[in-house]
């Protein structure tokens, strides 16, 4: 589900469909990287704008998702031919956040996000 892009039909565990590719885990996976930055922030010394607006910008997330080659796993929907659209990119890393959010806890979303570059 992380990887499939907006438009496509995402099968849910109770046999539904739903159309939105990984735009809910993508919610889940910004409130859960915001989440992590604000920890973070509150126990250092980092200026607000630098972590809640720089590193979580969909052209921050687009960067990243951009240098792990992420472009290449991701299932693409038909009318974006074979670009990945800087939004596409950044709804991807966040909803791979809210999977591992999902699946384990948040000390695991802040250690993913150390990893791809996610923390200051």
């Amino acid at each position: 589900e992380a990887l499939q892009a907006a438009g496509l039909p995402v099968r849910t565990c109770d046999g539904g469909t739903r159309f939105d590719g990984n735009k809910r885990l993508a919610v889940v996976g910004d409130a859960a990287m915001k989440t992590v930055h604000v920890m973070h922030w509150h126990s250092g010394n980092e200026t607000r704008g630098r972590v809640f607006m720089n590193l979580r910008s969909n052209k921050n997330l687009d960067r990243v998702g951009t240098m792990i080659h992420l472009g290449n796993h991701i299932n693409k929907n038909p009318s974006q031919g074979n670009s990945v659209p800087p939004t596409t990119m950044a709804d991807t890393v966040e909803a791979i956040l809210g999977v591992v959010l999902k699946d384990s806890d948040l000390d695991h979303v802040a250690l993913v996000m150390r990893n791809i570059g996610l923390m200051s």
